[in-house]
Protein backbone atom coordinates (compact mmCIF):
# COMPACT_ATOMS: atom_id res chain seq x y z
CA UNK A 1 0.00 0.00 0.00
CA UNK A 2 1.17 3.29 -0.93
CA UNK A 3 0.50 6.83 0.31
CA UNK A 4 0.58 7.88 -3.22
CA UNK A 5 3.41 10.10 -5.09
CA UNK A 6 5.83 12.60 -3.06
CA UNK A 7 7.05 15.17 -5.29
CA UNK A 8 10.20 16.46 -4.31
CA UNK A 9 11.26 19.93 -5.36
CA UNK A 10 15.13 20.46 -5.81
CA UNK A 11 16.91 23.86 -4.48
CA UNK A 12 18.71 26.31 -6.48
CA UNK A 13 20.42 25.70 -9.11
CA UNK A 14 19.45 21.83 -9.35
CA UNK A 15 21.19 21.02 -5.88
CA UNK A 16 19.92 18.38 -3.70
CA UNK A 17 21.37 14.95 -2.43
CA UNK A 18 18.16 13.07 -4.05
CA UNK A 19 18.78 9.78 -2.70
CA UNK A 20 18.19 10.42 0.58
CA UNK A 21 15.45 12.75 -0.75
CA UNK A 22 13.98 9.18 -2.40
CA UNK A 23 15.01 7.48 0.61
CA UNK A 24 13.15 9.34 2.50
CA UNK A 25 9.98 9.00 0.71
CA UNK A 26 10.05 5.66 0.52
CA UNK A 27 10.39 4.92 4.09
CA UNK A 28 7.49 7.36 4.44
CA UNK A 29 5.24 5.09 2.27
CA UNK A 30 5.20 7.39 -0.98
CA UNK A 31 6.77 7.05 -4.66
CA UNK A 32 9.37 9.52 -5.20
CA UNK A 33 9.25 11.93 -7.82
CA UNK A 34 11.79 14.71 -8.38
CA UNK A 35 10.68 17.45 -10.54
CA UNK A 36 12.45 18.41 -13.05
CA UNK A 37 13.05 22.27 -12.31
CA UNK A 38 15.76 24.35 -10.46
CA UNK A 39 15.02 25.88 -7.13
CA UNK A 40 15.20 29.44 -7.96
CA UNK A 41 12.32 30.94 -5.53
CA UNK A 42 9.22 33.00 -6.77
CA UNK A 43 5.47 33.12 -6.44
CA UNK A 44 5.56 32.54 -10.24
CA UNK A 45 8.93 30.79 -10.50
CA UNK A 46 8.91 28.17 -13.27
CA UNK A 47 9.62 25.06 -10.44
CA UNK A 48 6.14 27.16 -8.78
CA UNK A 49 4.57 26.89 -11.77
CA UNK A 50 5.88 22.99 -13.16
CA UNK A 51 4.92 21.76 -9.54
CA UNK A 52 1.13 23.21 -9.73
CA UNK A 53 0.53 21.88 -13.25
CA UNK A 54 2.15 18.70 -11.73
CA UNK A 55 -0.21 18.36 -9.26
CA UNK A 56 -3.40 19.84 -10.68
CA UNK A 57 -3.00 17.33 -13.53
CA UNK A 58 -1.82 14.75 -11.80
CA UNK A 59 -5.42 13.04 -11.23
CA UNK A 60 -4.72 13.30 -7.64
CA UNK A 61 -1.21 10.94 -7.19
CA UNK A 62 0.63 13.97 -5.41
CA UNK A 63 -0.13 13.45 -2.10
CA UNK A 64 3.08 14.92 -0.11
CA UNK A 65 5.98 17.24 -1.38
CA UNK A 66 9.22 17.55 -0.36
CA UNK A 67 11.15 20.64 -0.80
CA UNK A 68 14.86 21.63 -0.18
CA UNK A 69 16.40 24.79 -0.12
CA UNK A 70 14.52 27.03 -3.02
CA UNK A 71 12.09 24.09 -3.21
CA UNK A 72 11.24 24.49 0.36
CA UNK A 73 10.74 28.40 -0.15
CA UNK A 74 8.40 27.56 -2.99
CA UNK A 75 6.36 24.99 -1.23
CA UNK A 76 5.08 28.50 0.80
CA UNK A 77 4.05 29.82 -2.98
CA UNK A 78 2.74 26.52 -4.41
CA UNK A 79 0.57 26.17 -1.05
CA UNK A 80 -1.11 29.48 -1.13
CA UNK A 81 -1.58 29.09 -4.92
CA UNK A 82 -3.24 25.70 -5.06
CA UNK A 83 -6.75 26.74 -3.62
CA UNK A 84 -8.86 23.20 -3.81
CA UNK A 85 -6.17 21.36 -4.51
CA UNK A 86 -4.60 21.81 -0.97
CA UNK A 87 -7.23 19.13 0.18
CA UNK A 88 -5.19 16.42 -1.92
CA UNK A 89 -1.97 17.29 -0.20
CA UNK A 90 -1.50 15.29 3.45
CA UNK A 91 2.38 15.83 4.25
CA UNK A 92 4.52 18.84 3.29
CA UNK A 93 8.40 18.40 4.26
CA UNK A 94 10.56 21.35 4.56
CA UNK A 95 14.40 21.36 4.85
CA UNK A 96 17.06 23.90 4.91
CA UNK A 97 14.93 26.86 4.33
CA UNK A 98 15.30 28.08 7.92
CA UNK A 99 13.40 31.43 7.33
CA UNK A 100 10.23 29.28 7.47
CA UNK A 101 10.08 29.10 10.97
CA UNK A 102 6.26 28.60 11.34
CA UNK A 103 3.64 25.95 10.42
CA UNK A 104 0.94 28.74 9.76
CA UNK A 105 2.61 28.95 5.94
CA UNK A 106 0.71 24.90 5.03
CA UNK A 107 -2.71 26.21 7.39
CA UNK A 108 -4.70 22.43 6.59
CA UNK A 109 -2.25 20.17 5.76
CA UNK A 110 -2.67 17.62 8.50
CA UNK A 111 1.28 16.75 8.18
CA UNK A 112 4.09 19.73 8.26
CA UNK A 113 7.44 18.81 8.91
CA UNK A 114 9.79 21.99 8.87
CA UNK A 115 13.73 20.77 9.40
CA UNK A 116 16.55 22.96 9.51
CA UNK A 117 19.97 21.85 11.49
CA UNK A 118 22.01 24.89 11.89
CA UNK A 119 24.84 22.22 12.77
CA UNK A 120 24.64 20.41 9.66
CA UNK A 121 26.03 21.81 6.45
CA UNK A 122 23.12 23.29 4.65
CA UNK A 123 23.52 20.49 1.23
CA UNK A 124 23.35 17.77 4.25
CA UNK A 125 20.28 18.74 5.41
CA UNK A 126 18.55 16.03 3.23
CA UNK A 127 21.61 13.07 4.37
CA UNK A 128 20.41 14.24 8.32
CA UNK A 129 17.03 14.44 7.60
CA UNK A 130 16.69 10.69 7.16
CA UNK A 131 19.33 9.55 9.53
CA UNK A 132 16.90 11.04 12.42
CA UNK A 133 13.69 9.62 10.39
CA UNK A 134 14.96 6.38 9.67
Amino acid sequence: MTNGTMLILRGVQNLLHETPAKQYAVTMGYTPEVLNASGETGLYSAQTNLAIKRIINGHGDISGIYGFSGGGYNLVHIWARLGNYQKQIKKIVVLGAPNIIGYSAFAGCEDVEIFNNPYIAHMLQPDNFLELNT
